[in-house]
């Protein structure tokens, strides 16, 4: 492996696995616990939120009343 590619990785790798693993977990733990949607919402249910928001142009609307 050449040592640009070795410093990227070790620089970068720790904190990209432990994002995955705390989103991971963050899915999961509220499953598995029962704890309901409303208290810790899933990364899926948030992002699938942002997602519609921004499809259907609400947050630009909502920015400029905002703003203005």
């Amino acid at each position: 492996m050449n040592s640009r590619l070795k410093q990227i990785l070790h620089r970068y790798g720790p904190p990209l696995v432990a994002g995955i693993v705390i989103f991971g977990l963050w899915e999961a733990l509220p499953r598995l616990f029962g704890v309901s949607a409303l208290l810790i919402p899933p990364p899926s249910s948030v992002l699938r939120a942002l997602w519609i928001i921004f499809d259907r142009g609400l947050l630009v609307g909502a920015t400029l009343v905002t703003l203005f």
